[in-house]
């Protein structure tokens, strides 16, 4: 079974939506796998230092997992 699961709804140049997908495959959420979601986008050359990443979580509220490029550096609020 995998840690985490997500989808890539929209991969533009300086951002890249996803949307969590926990719930169908009872794993760890993009909030509690953060890491292990930022480590995937960058093994997969998906993730740059000035890409910015937002999911949308269970509840439908969207947010920012912010990165160096390399590694999760925190949360920000996302668009409301």
């Amino acid at each position: 079974m995998r840690k985490f699961a997500y989808d890539i709804v929209r991969d533009r140049p300086n951002k890249i939506l996803l949307t969590d997908r926990c719930d169908e495959h009872g794993c760890m959420s993009i909030t509690n796998a953060a890491e292990l979601v930022i480590e995937d986008l960058r093994e997969k050359g998906l993730l740059s230092p000035e890409k910015r990443v937002y999911y949308e979580d269970t509840m439908g509220l969207v947010d920012e997992l912010c990165h160096d490029g390399e590694k999760f550096t925190g949360f920000a609020p996302g668009p409301r």
